[in-house]
């Protein structure tokens, strides 16, 4: 059954879309170091979701919790290359924005009957609330879908125990020297078959 809490992006205010922007970069700016402000993240995201993509969780008017979903034909995120050059000049906006594109520029899966978790985060003053499991919950329930995939760094330990409890299975171990580096750990990829 549908949260009545989860709406598309593309039905929320300017208010709400800011908010929900803000969540994500709280939720990933720790590994978006080419950044030296969080205001050069929130104007870079601020126009790059796909709407139709992302979905929010809304709890007393606020944003809980944000998720962007991927297909086999489209990512949620879409990096504008301009703007990139403008936040950190022409040759640092390059190398930003061609590093951002090498991610999300193919299919995050390769059939249509599966669905990619390309990010998910809570708000700061709102975790340890359910949110991320009914979020994750909800892509399950897309009828339209028989897998779904998702990757986790191995140092998130408490992220990895969430999806484990929601009968995600590690089929895959990979390596990144960016994130070694930054000693996040290897990215993990898991999957789950959704309840049908």
């Amino acid at each position: 059954m549908h949260d009545k809490n989860i709406v598309c992006f593309t039905d929320l205010d300017e208010k709400g879309r800011q908010e929900a922007v803000e969540v994500f970069v709280d939720g990933f700016g720790h590994m978006l170091t080419f950044a030296k402000t969080k205001d050069e993240l929130l104007r870079l995201y601020a126009e790059a979701f796909e709407e139709e993509l992302v979905y929010v969780y809304v709890i007393n008017n606020r944003i809980g919790g944000i998720i962007g979903l991927g297909t086999n034909t489209k990512r949620p995120i879409k990096i504008d290359k301009q703007l990139c050059e403008e936040l950190f000049g022409t040759r640092k906006g390059r190398m930003v924005y061609n590093m951002i594109l090498k991610r999300d520029e193919k299919p995050a899966v390769k059939k249509a009957t599966d669905l990619y978790v390309d990010f998910l985060a809570t708000n700061v003053k709102m975790r340890k609330q359910g949110i991320a499991t009914k979020m994750l919950a909800f892509a399950c329930e897309m009828p339209q879908y028989n897998e779904i995939y998702l990757d986790v760094l191995s140092k998130n330990v408490s992220a990895i125990k969430l999806y484990e409890s929601l009968e995600f299975v590690v089929y895959k171990k990979t390596f990144n020297i960016f994130t070694f580096t930054q000693g996040l750990g290897r990215p993990l990829l898991m999957k789950k078959p959704t309840a049908k």
